[in-house]
């Protein structure tokens, strides 16, 4: 069995595990839910399993925060360090947003930060 427990995530069975900084779960669909930390995973069945997802961010780049959209539940949103991706199948795939954003100093205009919250 599989589980996202007190900041971890693998097997019981399994001696790797592996910090998550942020869990999402599906809006609609029960057992599906997304998990951050130096790489993203997804699980379809409730966190029993969990198969990674790529997002193409930079090498220096850090996963940070999930955000399901309520009203298009398909839509995902992954804030990074340096980006803003969207998936819109759940996860499965990322689009980098940063190239269609107004690229603002953070410390001019937190326009990340207010997007986390």
């Amino acid at each position: 069995m599989r589980v996202a427990t007190a900041g971890s995530l693998g097997s019981r069975k399994q001696r790797n595990r592996w910090p998550i900084y942020d869990l999402a779960v599906h809006p609609l669909r029960q057992g599906v839910l997304l998990a951050v930390g130096a790489q993203l995973f997804k699980s379809m069945d409730g966190g029993r399993s969990w198969s990674r997802r790529d997002v193409r961010q930079a090498s220096d780049d850090t996963l940070g925060r999930l955000v399901w959209d309520g009203g298009r539940p398909n839509r995902v949103f992954l804030l990074t360090s340096k980006s803003l991706f969207l998936s819109l199948d759940e996860g499965d795939t990322w689009t980098d947003l940063s190239a269609a954003l107004a690229v603002v100093p953070r410390t001019t205009f937190p326009l990340f930060s207010a997007l986390a919250v």
